[in-house]
């Protein structure tokens, strides 16, 4: 799969997960501390969510990684849907990607950082954008993260993303984000830090 294929997994993934009043395991939601990163992730590869938000998170994954799972994640990104409130609402896939795109634009190639155990890992950014297909998804009702009613819906999303190999057994500390540097939201960060323990 590509990366933007891979992307849009990613957006089915965090979509179909509730949001709301009382206990919140949508990730994206989630702050500091301990987090359960097992969530709806099954398979060779697990995804790491960023922050909505803009503040700067610092999560602990209780339980284990898999040595054999690889971690895909956003460095930052951005989704235009037909369930989404402007100014990310679109109706079609041509508007889906031309939304989609125009924000991914704003984003500053020089911000982008991604680390592991405190080591910077990225050797400059080409390859790591991506848009994905046009693909559907459904939301829980009412409770999600884009405040829709629910459902069915489609979307295109556009970014910067990583695919991590599998790590070594033991614990590790993966740092990512970046931020928009122009457009209606300059100054939008995503810095998320996830505090790790992989198995044998």
């Amino acid at each position: 799969m590509s990366y933007g294929e891979w992307s849009a997994t990613w957006w089915q993934w965090l979509l179909a997960i509730p949001t709301g009043p009382g206990n919140d395991p949508n990730p994206q939601d989630q702050s500091n501390g301990a987090v359960d990163c097992s969530v709806n992730q099954s398979g060779p590869v697990w995804f790491l969510a960023g922050s909505g938000s803009g503040s700067t998170v610092i999560r602990t994954c209780s339980g284990n990684i898999s040595s054999t799972t690889a971690l895909f994640l956003p460095l930052i990104n951005v989704e235009c849907s037909t369930q989404d409130p402007p100014p990310f609402h679109c109706t079609d896939a041509a508007s889906c990607r031309q939304c989609a795109a125009s924000f991914a634009n704003y984003i500053g190639p020089t911000t982008l950082h991604l680390s592991i155990d405190g080591i910077e890992v990225l050797n400059g950014v080409q390859g790591f954008r991506a848009q994905s297909p046009f693909f559907g998804f459904t939301t829980p009702k009412n409770y999600n993260i884009l405040g829709s009613a629910g459902g069915a819906g489609m979307s295109v999303s556009d970014g910067y993303w990583a695919m991590l190999r599998p790590l070594s057994p033991g614990r590790h500390t993966i740092r990512f984000g970046g931020a928009f540097v122009r457009g209606p939201y300059p100054g939008f960060t995503q810095d998320a830090t996830f505090n790790v323990t992989v198995s044998q």
